[in-house]
């Protein structure tokens, strides 16, 4: 075993959360060559927020029938990530590209989320009740003569828009303040975060730059941003990722039965990622639609809701609209076109 590979188990050994020892590491860490090691100690090191490689090896690998534990997602995620998380609940997330492959399995414990399911949701957890602030105009529509600003940090794929339809759009707000433009998806992830320097996707910080923050707590939320989320589609489902330091608070119209008149809002801790639109669901929930039902303002049924650290809702926090919270999304999702 070479030097550097030797000095790179050892060091690795000695990463992640309690439940797993050195020693056990170290053994499962030799089956792993140099350039796999390498791409894990990228990733473990920057905890995902740097691009890297899928650690590959074959699905079928004969160790497996030894008496060695099977490498799997799983075991890397308990040795590095989470401790105590469940082979189940592991979702694989859009950066990695096994994810029709047969062949491979990818060990990388930054390529998968713990997957947050609303019915049967991890503590801790309580309903909260959302209140729509009749101040917005949750109908606002994207034209292709809208020009994204050149102040956002888009990425030169989602700029491409104007050659291929979005499937959503994007609105950055603090407090009751939409700050920049309404921003178009095409591409079918998009990563929103604070200040990453090799962030790829809707940098909040160049948003803000032309916008000095005259309240204390938003200037403090968007320090807490880092990382941020990424928003993913596959297929008929739509996805967000907590890839930040804290929570990050989401309601949304699919997750409660057709016609829910206080929408519920979910906490996704760091890590997890949850289902925060379903566009079968949407087209079933417009057929139920019930117009009589809808006594607090403005509602549009194809928009998700996504706050940074902060809650909303009366049952339990201070803030009882989305718009008393310090920074947040307002995602809108193009169900009919």
């Amino acid at each position: 075993m070479s030097s550097r590979r030797g000095a790179l188990i050892k060091r690795l050994s000695k990463l992640g959360p309690d439940g797993t020892t050195a020693r056990r590491k170290e053994t499962l860490l030799k089956r792993l060559d140099l350039n796999q090691l390498q791409a894990l100690a990228v990733s473990i090191d920057s905890y995902g927020a740097e691009d890297t490689p899928c650690v590959l090896l074959a699905a079928g690998d004969p160790q497996r029938l030894g008496r060695s534990p099977p490498l799997s997602p799983h075991l890397f995620c308990q040795m590095f990530r989470w401790a105590d998380a469940s082979s189940y609940e592991l979702h694989q997330l859009p950066m990695c590209k096994t994810q029709a492959d047969l062949t491979y399995i990818c060990v990388n414990p930054y390529h998968w989320s713990r997957l947050y399911k609303p019915d049967t949701p991890p503590p801790p957890y309580c309903r909260r009740p959302q209140e729509i602030a009749e101040d917005i105009d949750y109908f606002s529509e994207f034209t292709e003569s809208d020009e994204i600003s050149q102040e956002t940090r888009f990425s030169t794929h989602i700029s491409s828009c104007s050659e291929s339809r979005p499937w959503c759009k994007i609105a950055y707000w603090e407090l009751s303040n939409r700050v920049g433009r309404l921003l178009p998806v095409c591409q079918p992830t998009i990563n929103v975060f604070a200040n990453l320097p090799h962030g790829d996707g809707l940098c909040l910080e160049t948003l803000s730059r032309s916008r000095l923050a005259d309240n204390s707590s938003v200037s403090q939320t968007r320090a807490k941003i880092g990382h941020g989320i990424s928003i993913f589609r596959e297929d008929e489902e739509v996805y967000v990722y907590n890839r930040s330091e804290h929570p990050v608070f989401v309601n949304s119209p699919t997750l409660d039965p057709p016609n829910t008149a206080k929408l519920t809002v979910y906490k996704i801790l760091p890590g997890y990622s949850v289902k925060i639109f379903d566009y079968e669901r949407a087209r079933y929930n417009q057929r139920l639609l019930d117009p009589s039902l809808l006594k607090d303002g403005p509602f549009d049924p194809n928009a998700v809701r996504i706050s940074f650290a902060k809650g909303w809702g009366a049952a339990k926090y201070s803030r009882r609209f989305v718009t008393c919270c310090p920074c947040w999304l307002e995602v809108i999702f193009l169900v009919n076109r």
